[in-house]
């Protein structure tokens, strides 16, 4: 974390998925006046958040299905699209969809089983972050894929076990 801190200046949160939301676990805050700014507990709503996204795209398919059902037929369709693309690409957005003129990029780490556990991600102005989306989003994948690996994963599509199975995204009430 302090190193994407170091290296971009905003605001690097770390969650996990409690009880149907992002709560977050951790954060290191931007030193620039106009930053993004969470607070240690506090929770938001998988849906619109680039950590839950990032998490949620890693979900085996049942839990993605019992989600979207939850959501309104166009919510579920363009979360269902860009749960797709977080998964393709290897990180999920937020577009102003919790805070006016801030945009995140999450991406997320991963167990042994290639389930989703946590998911760490760059918060900031709509304009700075999304100018360097792509050099963001790489670098978060390459630090979420590092932790991934002293979590016990070595690789394969991420989602599945080493048999191909999908396993449960996380235990009912777990942390």
């Amino acid at each position: 974390m302090r190193q994407l801190h170091v290296r971009f200046n905003e605001t690097i949160n770390l969650a996990v998925l409690h009880n149907g939301e992002v709560l977050y676990v951790e954060l290191l805050e931007s030193s620039r006046p106009f930053r993004m700014s969470a607070m240690i507990g506090s929770r938001m709503p998988i849906h619109s958040t680039a950590l839950g996204k990032a998490m949620l795209a890693h979900s085996p398919d049942h839990e993605i299905a019992a989600f979207l059902e939850q959501l309104t037929p166009p919510h579920s369709r363009k979360l269902k699209k860009e749960l797709e693309t977080a998964k393709q690409c290897g990180y999920a957005l937020d577009h102003e969809e919790n805070e006016p003129g801030v945009a995140c990029i999450g991406a997320p780490i991963l167990d042994l089983t290639g389930s989703a556990i946590a998911a760490m991600s760059l918060s900031g102005p709509v304009g700075r972050v999304l100018k360097q989306e792509k050099e963001i989003g790489a670098s978060l994948i390459g630090f979420c894929r590092e932790i991934s690996r002293y979590m016990g994963f070595v690789g394969g599509p991420a989602g599945q076990t080493h048999d191909g199975s999908q396993e449960s995204l996380r235990a009912e009430g777990s942390a």
